[in-house]
């Protein structure tokens, strides 16, 4: 049970959320503070469940891919083989398709985001009370590749970060492991798993952690779906032609 204060004009109180795995939440009218003691009687509907079907990149049914459910408040972290919830932990709120590509998962209220991952794709869902159909299709997985270099001399076997520069106030991380680069001997790297989208690169601080700056400009990368895109850091990102799979 949640209370949420509630101030309006010279009037305050409270509003009383219930909630309980597998049924819809339900919110009282507001509750005044002068009220005393005040009495609610709450019968939680079950949610009744809504299949949706996963399609891989090229239309067949996507089975075993892994879902996971997130609304306001819920953060939720990203890798090509797993999605966690803030704590760490397999999300609690996960879903796994049939052999059929049917992934059945609770019909929640708007705003309602959904994540869906497998081996041969991605899908990011921002509202999944919108969806036009019962049926989605997996995005393919970009990937990113390129130099590091200081001055033009190859940074090598040094590490490198990525994290989401525009889905962090959304709730979304990516996984630090996983995300986490290696450069080679010629300060070459390669991420072979990533969703579409616009990333940081961190840079090593020094101080055991990592930084997006440090000399280097404009060190936010776009990439588009099923992308492969190749940059060069040193001092600027500069973009050469990307190149699709």
């Amino acid at each position: 049970m949640l209370t949420d204060p509630v101030v309006a004009g010279n009037t305050s109180g409270y509003f009383f959320r219930f909630d309980a795995d597998g049924y819809e939440p339900q919110v009282t009218r507001l509750v005044r503070q002068e009220e005393g003691e005040v009495r609610f009687d709450i019968r939680l509907r079950p949610i009744k469940p809504q299949l949706l079907m996963v399609y891989m990149p090229d239309g067949q049914p996507a089975s075993g891919a892994e879902a996971s459910i997130f609304g306001a408040g819920f953060e939720l972290t990203v890798s090509p083989k797993s999605l966690r919830n803030e704590a760490g932990n397999v999300s609690s709120r996960a879903f796994t398709a049939k052999i059929d590509g049917w992934l059945q998962v609770p019909s929640y209220e708007e705003g309602v985001k959904i994540a869906i991952i497998h081996p041969s794709g991605v899908l990011l869902v921002d509202d999944i009370s919108k969806l036009a159909s019962q049926s989605v299709r997996l995005q393919p997985w970009s990937r990113l590749e390129g130099f590091w270099r200081k001055a033009g001399v190859p940074v090598a076997n040094q590490e490198l970060m990525l994290s989401w520069a525009d889905r962090f106030d959304q709730g979304l991380k990516l996984d630090y492991q996983s995300y986490r680069i290696q450069t080679d001997d010629q300060g070459h790297f390669v991420v072979p798993q990533i969703p579409a989208g616009t990333f940081q690169v961190m840079f090593p601080s020094g101080r055991g952690d990592f930084s997006p700056s440090f000399g280097y400009q404009n060190s936010k990368i776009l990439i588009g779906p099923a992308e492969t895109k190749e940059v060069t850091l040193d001092n600027s990102v500069a973009s050469l032609p990307a190149k699709r799979e």
